[in-house]
């Protein structure tokens, strides 16, 4: 087939896109594609386009034969203003692509690849996957090698979920565990999995799920989607223009969404998109419970497959009864940077292969590596007084926490409705800036932890920042002491509120004393007959700050150090306080 490669830029690919005829011929095109094109078709394409205008400079790559008919389609775009190349969509386009007709389908972008260099001259040009059922003969292309274009690229098998066949949908709905937690949904109140198309409607619940996805991945990878792209919600209603190109479910359980999942879809198959849930659900595994009956609803709804798209999330692995091979590449624009590139890796995969062979994890070598990295940064925070502590801390430490208890049998508490007190409001701790010793992520993560255990959260803001933090947690159990290695055995009904925390910009406002009286009138009213809490010794206005609102000192713990020699005990706060501390 004879056809020319031709390039549209920034505005006139808006005013194309606007065209009827233009946007029918793309569709023909797509449907006579034999590979996954859904992430190349107008209702991706053309909304992300809008959505990020701002941010990428739109870039179309066109094939056309001799008669003006589009044989070829490649959705590009540039960042306006680092200049980089990629797929419409970027990280939000699961697989980046093209689509052609048959006869061309390894022509066309072998020819766009040599155009992108020839325009732009970039050094590198990473894709994301190649969507599955694309050949990948034309990496190996003669052209590609004569325009210096050398190519790297790796095999994956990628995790799919063939609804055509019953016996992974009936082993999860027969599990015992999934069966319980269904059960619990249930008997709170209606439990079900809508599809909502409509656009009002995705609007009205995109707050709630980009909270439950930053909280989600702040926790997980240390980033926050949503918040770090101002573009995002606003992409993911504005697919809802074409709801039919979507599938987007929510679980809800007595009123409330638990879980979301928004992918794309095409006539035989939903590509995972973006999955999240209520984290202080977790122990319920919301989730997982959404995959089950999303599994149950693709399959009465005609879908033959549920691609669980590349990755190494486990949870995937729960899903997958089939897998497909799909194609990662990297072009280099000259030879030198390929060279360096093979020669990092072979490095990297015989220095892995010998540190295994020696019984070594690799993984604390790369920590031990970034841990010395750090080691400039934190010698220019040491201060005389800093360095004479760590020096008195490596002869003599002495740690003591003392257990207070509050009686609510004796000291019935007053009714209190703080509206300005959030009880398990999880995204409260996306506003923390910093101060308790911790960052953002690991306060999250340590947040999704205790969600799992079933403790509460209690929170204050103010003017959009985290200004306080409790936890509360069932008694009856063990707790850890971190501060002296040691464990508190709590009695069965009681509560434990620990890892307080006020911002130091904060203080002397009355936050704690405030969160403090609506946690007491809140354990009470659950008939907890008892509250703990721990404090440091020697942190006499927390300990003031306990006393005045009725808790009584009853246990000390005590850790001492002298060099290598360490001792420890635990005794009635009385027989603490006769010895002298």
């Amino acid at each position: 087939m004879n056809w020319k490669l031709s390039v549209v830029r920034d505005k006139e690919v808006f005013s194309l896109i606007e065209q009827e005829k233009f946007i029918a011929s793309w569709k023909q095109l797509a449907k006579i594609d034999n590979k996954v094109t859904v992430i190349q078709e107008p209702p991706f394409v053309i909304t992300w386009y809008k959505q990020y205008q701002f941010e990428f400079e739109p870039l179309l790559l066109l094939g056309h034969d001799l008669v003006d008919n589009l044989v070829g389609f490649m959705p590009l775009a540039r960042n306006r203003n680092n200049h980089f190349i990629t797929h419409a969509g970027y990280r939000q386009g699961e697989y980046h692509g093209w689509i052609a007709r048959t006869e061309i389908d390894e022509d066309f972008p072998v020819a766009c690849v040599t155009a992108v260099k020839n325009l732009f001259n970039p050094r590198i040009w990473k894709w994301r996957w190649l969507p599955p059922g694309t050949s990948t003969n034309w990496l190996n292309s003669k052209s590609l090698t004569e325009n210096h274009i050398y190519v790297k690229y790796r095999k994956q098998e990628s995790p799919l979920w063939d609804l055509n066949n019953p016996d992974k949908l009936k082993k999860l709905l027969a599990n015992k565990s999934t069966k319980s937690k269904i059960n619990r949904y249930k008997k709170r109140g209606s439990f079900f999995l809508e599809r909502v198309k409509d656009k009002e409607k995705t609007r009205q619940l995109m707050p709630l799920l980009r909270s439950q996805c930053d909280f989600r991945q702040e926790a997980v990878h240390g980033t926050t989607p949503f918040l770090s792209d101002a573009n995002k919600a606003d992409f993911y209603v504005e697919r809802q223009n074409y709801p039919d190109a979507n599938h987007f479910t929510v679980l809800w359980s007595d009123g409330k969404p638990v879980a979301f999942h928004f992918g794309a879809c095409d006539h035989q198959t939903v590509y995972l998109g973006l999955s999240t849930f209520d984290p202080v659900e977790v122990k319920n595994s919301p989730g997982s419970l959404l995959f089950t009956e999303l599994g149950k609803m693709l399959r009465d709804e005609g879908y033959r497959y549920f691609d669980l798209t590349p990755g190494g999330d486990e949870y995937k692995e729960r899903y997958a009864n089939s897998y497909q091979s799909i194609y990662l590449p990297t072009f280099y624009f000259n030879r030198t940077d390929k060279i360096m590139a093979d020669l990092k890796e072979k490095t990297r995969k015989l220095v892995k292969k010998a540190l295994i062979k020696l019984s070594i994890n690799p993984e604390k070598i790369y920590r031990i590596g970034d841990y010395l990295h750090r080691i400039p940064n934190r010698l220019k925070r040491i201060t005389l007084k800093k360095l004479f502590k760590a020096l008195t801390r490596t002869v003599y430490e002495k740690k003591v926490y003392i257990y207070y208890r509050k009686n609510l049998k004796e000291i019935v508490p007053p009714p209190v409705d703080d509206p300005e007190v959030h009880v398990q409001r999880y995204e409260d701790l996306l506003a923390y800036t910093g101060g308790a010793g911790v960052s953002r992520s690991e306060l999250v993560s340590r947040a999704m932890n205790r969600f799992a255990r079933g403790e509460i959260l209690y929170t204050i803001t103010q003017n959009g920042v985290l200004a306080y933090y409790g936890w509360i947690a069932a008694g009856g159990q063990e707790h850890k002491l971190g501060r002296v290695d040691m464990l508190f055995h709590s009695p069965e009904g009681s509560r434990i509120i620990y890892d307080v925390y006020t911002d130091p910009r904060f203080r002397q406002q009355g936050l704690a004393k405030r969160s403090s009286r609506q946690i007491t009138w809140d354990i009470y009213q659950s008939g907890a007959t008892e509250i703990y809490g721990g404090v440091d010794y020697y942190n006499m206005a927390w300990r003031r700050s306990l006393e005045s609102r009725g808790y009584v000192p009853f246990r000390a713990y005590t850790n001492k150090r002298v060099l290598f020699f360490r001792k420890k005990s635990e005794s009635s706060y009385e027989s603490f306080s006769k010895r002298g501390g």
